[in-house]
């Protein structure tokens, strides 16, 4: 069973955050998202997601996120 995602790029709608064309699923610019990543801005929304693949990596004997 194979994942599909998706990011559909909005060039008419603009950003929030920069006011620039170029939104993304609706909310903020890929740039925009890059320099919330970078800042750590997300971290606390990421973290689940981040501890529920490094579970699954486990299980599977992948190797682990660092």
């Amino acid at each position: 069973m194979t994942s599909q995602f998706v990011i559909h790029v909005n060039l008419n709608a603009k950003c929030p955050r920069c006011g620039k064309g170029g939104s993304v699923n609706g909310g903020v610019c890929m740039e925009c998202m890059s320099k919330a990543l970078k800042n750590g801005e997300l971290d606390a929304t990421l973290k689940p997601l981040r501890n529920m693949v490094q579970s699954e990596m486990n299980k599977n004997r992948i190797g682990g996120l660092k």
